[in-house]
């Protein structure tokens, strides 16, 4: 069954409008928003117009106002099969357009359907297209060469925008109109029985008497629209609440029923019972955050039972402190579609709001109060639940921190690292800094003369050169390609992550532990790490390169004193001395933290080349093999052939005094062990390996 078999009760109207169209070149069809316009003219007038078995004409209807509406109405011309395969349509304007397809058209006039005009205005108004479109469409219905009835269909609270177009049409704009009303208790009658006559059905007397009285619009509104004059003395009825009733009644219809019974509407609560059943299933469609600025905006749209109140889009997004485009976008919702809840009417190009109908204030209501005691309990039940969560986080951090050991300030740590697993929080993988090749070759190792000779004496004196000392005499080095290093030290919090990810994935879990936290203070956190043997310090690069898809590695010795020096030939990257400067934390470098604890790893200033640390705090471990002097050793990786497990460590830590943390100080450490002076910072794509 096509839409013309589905639309009842408008006989009448379409022989009317449809005697209009064919006797006149200009038909304005005017109706209250929600009365069926756009339905009378899909449903039963353009079937009629089209039918070969009616007028056999061609009609061309649009009811998009958003595009470009010339452009849009070729489009609409060129889509409506008038023209021969291959045939495009000439010329330049409305009017040529029409000239054109007049040589095509079945019989005359062709018709041109303007559907929801009134969107023309809200959409076009202060668009460069607005007057040119008016001038051609004023064109159009002057000119009487041409073979065209124009249909002009728009809500009535719309009408007096089309004195946009009486410079144009000073005679012809309100000659010949028709007003579509509601329905009267005739017509009514005939859409309320005809649909279910059709199969085969029909309504018990009583009940459709019943349905009669309650649906008619016999209680007038009381707070119009601005501007709004009621209509006196009339009992119509509005077409959507027919329809929604109608439709709710049907469903309860048993499948051998024939007949649709008055007990069977009481039994579902009368026209009131269904409206909210309605409101129940329409407002289903928004989401929770919708629903609940809906009821806020409720509550003043039907501030009291039985009483709609109208509100200015903008005045009520004022009121409920919200952003007008948020509001506007649920408000429409509500008031387009099969929805209907609410009515939205334009007035001196301000947007006016309230409830489509008074009927739906009770149910409304009901609806608002009931949503709002739900809304109180989902409230309950989610702080509730977010208490119990709470709980079950304080208990579990708890249990990690004191198996663990970990401070106090580690409470929530874990949690952070599930964050940051989720990718709702950074990860913390290093900051790394490029260092750019070397212009030629270099000096590694100590270059002061003086010092370097008094150091080895005395350290050879001492039987500690082998293990430790200032790498003199230097030798001449080169770093040929460019590479980047960490900014820090690895930090606690970025080693912890490690473990804790690899033990979560059950990866070498009985052998990755988490070190023992910072000297004296068992500090954690953003502190540089100590405790981490040279082979886990290679383990965790290894799991950073297969995370990042890149390779790291520790630096080799020269790399190392490459950027700690960042091209700087005194003992320190700042000057030729540390004492009490505060640049460094050491025994006498004058910080906060001097032989006592390990310092964050942000703490101090950055030497030229970007990099934190690299004197003092925490000795590094470098990837290559410890050796008492320097030589080829220095410049590569140990190898797995290499004769010593020890490795050298360079930048001296917070326990030593000043000369141990000149940029060439060297000391060695087992590949096992772990110390808590030393930690390490890592080297991605250098290419010094050999």
């Amino acid at each position: 069954m096509g839409e013309q078999g589905k639309f009842f009760g408008r006989e009448a109207d379409k022989a009317i409008l449809v005697d209009k169209v064919l006797g006149s070149r200009l038909t304005l069809l005017f109706a209250a928003s929600g009365v069926g316009k756009s339905s009378l003219l899909q449903a039963a007038v353009i079937p009629h117009l089209t039918a070969a078995t009616g007028e056999n004409l061609t009609v061309v209807c649009n009811t998009d106002w958003v595009s470009e509406p010339l452009a849009r109405l070729r489009e609409m011309i060129e889509a409506a099969g008038l023209l021969p395969s291959g045939t495009r349509l000439e010329g330049e304007t409305l009017t040529e357009w029409l000239e054109f397809c007049g040589l095509f058209v079945r019989r005359p006039p062709l018709v041109l359907i303007l559907d929801q005009f009134e969107e023309f205005f809200r959409y076009q108004r202060h668009a460069a297209a607005f007057r040119p479109f008016i001038e051609q469409l004023a064109a159009v219905i002057t000119d009487s060469r041409l073979l065209v009835s124009v249909v002009i269909s728009m809500r009535e609270d719309f009408a007096m925008e089309l004195n946009a177009f009486k410079p144009q049409l000073p005679t012809l704009l309100f000659e010949n109109f028709y007003r579509l009303e509601k329905l009267n208790k005739k017509a009514a009658t005939q859409a309320i029985l005809d649909p279910v006559r059709q199969l085969g059905c029909d309504y018990e007397p009583a009940l459709l008497q019943r349905l009669l009285e309650d649906l008619k619009d016999r209680k007038r509104e009381q707070g119009e629209l601005p501007h709004q004059t009621p209509a006196v003395g009339l009992e119509t009825i509005d077409p959507p609440y027919l329809q929604i009733v109608c439709a709710y009644l049907w469903q309860l219809k048993g499948e051998k029923e024939t007949v649709l019974r008055l007990a069977s509407y009481e039994k579902a609560g009368g026209i009131d019972g269904i409206l909210n059943y309605f409101l129940d299933h329409a407002l289903t469609r928004l989401s929770s955050g919708e629903k609940q600025l809906a009821s806020r905006a409720f509550d003043y749209l039907a501030a009291q039972r039985g009483l709609k109140m109208a509100y200015p889009l903008d005045v009520l997004a004022r009121i409920l402190k919200v952003a007008q485009a948020k509001l506007g976008n649920v408000l429409a919702k509500l008031a387009t579609g099969d929805m209907r809840i609410l009515r939205d009417q334009e007035r001196e190009e301000v947007v006016w709001y309230e409830l489509y109908h008074d009927m739906f204030s009770d149910s409304i209501e009901k609806w608002n109060n009931r949503w709002k005691v739900l809304r109180l309990k989902h409230q309950r039940w989610v702080m509730g639940g977010a208490l119990a969560i709470l709980l079950a986080v304080l208990v579990d951090s708890f249990l990690w921190i004191y198996r663990n050991n970990f401070p106090a300030d580690y409470l929530f740590q874990e949690q952070k690292f599930r964050l940051m697993n989720w990718d709702l929080l950074p990860k913390p993988y290093p900051e790394m800094v490029e260092i750019p090749a070397s212009e030629g070759e270099f000096q590694s190792g100590e270059l002061d003369k003086d010092f370097g000779e008094m150091a080895n004496r005395s350290l050879k004196e001492q039987g500690t050169y082998n293990s430790q000392n200032f790498g003199y005499p230097s030798i001449t080095v080169s770093v040929p390609v460019p590479f980047a290093i960490g900014k820090h030290e690895i930090s606690y919090e970025q080693y912890d992550y490690y473990v804790w990810q690899q033990r979560r994935s059950g990866k070498n879990k009985d052998e990755l532990i988490y070190p023992t936290g910072a000297t004296r203070d068992n500090g954690r956190g953003n502190r540089a790490i100590t405790q981490v043997s040279w082979d886990e310090a290679v383990a965790y690069t290894q799991w950073l390169s297969e995370k990042i898809k890149q390779e790291y590695r520790l630096p080799t010795e020269v790399e190392w004193e490459y950027a700690a020096r960042a091209g700087i030939k005194t003992p320190y990257w700042w000057g030729d001395k540390a004492e009490g400067l505060n640049k460094a934390n050491c025994d006498g470098c004058g910080s906060e933290w001097d032989n006592m604890l390990i310092a964050p790893i942000d703490s101090f200033a950055e030497n030229p080349w970007g990099l934190k640390n690299t004197s003092g705090n925490v000795w590094e471990w470098t990837c290559s093999e410890w050796k008492p002097e320097l030589g080829d050793n220095a410049k590569q990786c140990a190898g797995k052939d290499a004769s010593s497990v020890r490795r050298v460590i360079r930048g001296g830590s917070w326990y030593d005094d000043p000369d141990w943390v000149r940029s060439s100080a060297r000391n060695g450490g087992t590949t096992d062990y772990r110390y808590n002076l030393v930690g390490f910072r890592v080297l991605r794509f250098s290419r010094q390996d050999n």
